[in-house]
């Protein structure tokens, strides 16, 4: 059966091209070669920010939508625009694309760095080096037992192994005369073996906005900040707001995937920038804690967030959760945990509970406000007797979803 390909799609003012394929819509085109289009809406065809110009090869595409009708001007159908999300590629030929420059994402200012508290450092992982003695024809325990014994012996407990850590523990003793750095999480489990005596312990901070994404990798023995990195959340190809990007996911069970596939990516490359800056292996990072909204930690958990966005609006669950790096693809020690915050409701997720941590609102003597300004913003009120809280929508409100003039902290906005 022949296999039906469409047009070559060219992009100005990037210079790509691509072979699309017949019944691929514009948006889904851009970004199979990279190309990010403001799409506030998730494709839905609503805001109307995707504008597109057709130079040549408009006879390829389906005739305007409703949609298009009730956003564009007829002058603006006669002079070539288009919804990138609405414009649906029919037939094969060649076609030129441009991207104006009110419809390209721009690169965000994106604040990294604030005011540090000083806190008492208690991490989840410690490192501590045990020297065994070598098996002999009368002492021919495995070494893994030889191992959790020498534990029990000079720690007083016996933790389990990680299943990872089985594979490199018989090499990592012998490499070193018998003398290992052992990482442990929480006291009841091996997650790493390093042949020889060494402290060095890394853990990685992540804040999954839903607009941006923010790293920091954090030395566990000192508590000192030794990198930060940071990215737009590259979900937003796929709806800028918490809603959309819930819509999208209820549109198809795959979107789901998608998406988290997506935020993965961008969490692996902040860790890869954060030590490429610091010249700390991805190895020695032994620790991973992330804080969003309840759908950004959804999402990234790959946890169906749909019913967060139906009255009455519950979470899928509040509790902390910790999984296995390697399970979510996270390019750090392969016996690592991640830690995600608890959420507190629909709209109110861990990220507001980080923020209460920090600020050690729960402490208060009198009655205090904390807000957490960004694409979902959160307010909390209360004092060490009672906490209460709730979200709105304010990015959509501030950076135009449904209002002419409004945008990000992009290019163009006027700052001081």
């Amino acid at each position: 059966m022949k296999t039906m390909t469409g047009p070559t799609l060219v992009f100005q003012p990037y210079g790509k091209r691509l072979k699309a394929t017949i019944g691929t819509k514009a948006i889904e085109a851009a970004k199979k070669i990279g190309i990010d289009i403001s799409s506030v809406c998730g494709g839905r065809g609503l805001c109307g920010k995707c504008r597109i110009i057709i130079r040549d090869g408009q006879d390829h595409l389906s005739s305007p939508s409703g949609a298009e009708k009730r956003l564009l001007s007829k002058e603006d159908l006669n002079n070539g625009f288009r919804l990138a999300c609405q414009a649906t590629i029919l037939s094969e030929g060649k076609m030129v694309i441009e991207v104006p420059r009110e419809s390209q994402v721009d690169q965000q200012r994106l604040l990294l760095r604030g005011l540090e508290r000083k806190i008492e450092l208690a991490p989840a992982v410690k490192k501590v080096t045990v020297r065994l003695p070598k098996p002999t024809l009368q002492d021919v325990k495995s070494d893994t037992d030889r191992l959790t014994e020498a534990l029990k012996s000079e720690a007083g407990f016996k933790p389990r192994v990680d299943y990872e850590t089985l594979k490199v523990i018989p090499h990592a003793l012998r490499k070193a005369d018998w003398t290992v750095a052992v990482t442990l999480w929480k006291d009841q489990e091996i997650i790493s073996v390093e042949p020889g005596p060494s402290q060095d312990l890394y853990g990685f901070a992540v804040d999954v906005g839903t607009t941006k994404l923010a790293g920091y990798l954090v030395d566990l023995n000192t508590g000192k900040i030794v990198a930060t990195a940071s990215m737009m959340n590259p979900q937003i190809s796929y709806g800028e707001d918490v809603i959309s990007r819930i819509q999208y996911v209820m549109d198809d069970e795959k979107n789901l995937t998608r998406l988290q596939e997506t935020v993965i990516e961008g969490v692996n490359q902040l860790i890869a920038q954060a030590c490429e800056n610091s010249g700390v292996a991805p190895e020695l990072i032994c620790d991973v804690t992330l804080a969003g909204n309840t759908a950004m930690h959804h999402i990234l958990l790959g946890i169906p967030p749909n019913f967060v966005a139906v009255m009455p609006y519950p979470a899928a669950l509040q509790s902390a959760v910790d999984v296995k790096a390697r399970d979510l693809s996270l390019k750090v020690n392969r016996g690592a945990y991640i830690h995600a915050l608890p959420t507190i409701a629909g709209f109110v997720g861990g990220d507001a509970v980080a923020d209460v941590l920090a600020t050690k609102l729960y402490e208060a003597e009198e009655l205090s406000m904390l807000v957490d300004i960004g694409t979902n913003t959160e307010i909390v009120l209360g004092n060490k007797l009672h906490l209460m809280a709730c979200s709105c929508a304010s990015g959509p409100a501030f950076e135009g979803a449904h209002i002419r003039y409004g945008m990000r902290a992009a290019t163009g906005v006027i700052e001081h």
